[in-house]
């Protein structure tokens, strides 16, 4: 099973980092059909981590599936226990430049992620994300087949 499928647009300058040092051995980053992955894109997975089809990543976006546990006061942060958390972000999602997808964060389906999110957390399918922390703005209503205000939907 191929781990980057067909028609993949890869920038130049981008960072791809599979750690089994401190995580499972079964870690991996699976990117799937027709995404297009802009420069200077960093991914670190420790575990499993998705990147759905039809995806588009804006330059200098992060996104990762590692956190530090940083319990032990008198030793170094990174040499400390990695806790990992499933990482995926939707079919046809958009992730803004410089936006940063956090650790057991998972995007639905048409999600738009605005530049410069810090994302943590679930967020369901046609949402409109954007803001640190991260929040959804807008929500997608299907009876009137447009975007909405997310207080106006509630």
């Amino acid at each position: 099973m191929p781990l980057i499928w067909k028609l993949v647009n890869l920038f130049m300058i981008s960072f791809f980092e599979v750690c089994n040092l401190f995580a499972s051995e079964n870690s991996f980053i699976k990117i799937e059909d027709d995404v297009s992955i802009g420069q200077g894109f960093h991914v670190i997975s420790g575990g499993r981590l998705v990147i759905k089809k039809g995806v588009t990543i804006a330059p200098n976006v992060f996104v990762n599936n590692m956190d530090n546990d940083y319990q032990e006061i008198n030793v170094p942060t990174y040499a400390q226990k990695q806790i990992v958390r499933e990482t995926c972000i939707g079919e046809n999602s958009f992730l803004g430049i410089g936006s940063c997808i956090l650790a057991g964060s998972t995007l639905g389906k048409q999600n738009i992620v605005g530049a410069g999110a810090i994302v943590k957390g679930d967020f369901p399918d046609y949402c409109v994300i954007a803001g640190n922390p991260a929040r959804i703005i807008k929500i997608y209503n299907p009876t009137e087949s447009k975007w909405m205000n997310f207080n106006d939907v509630k």
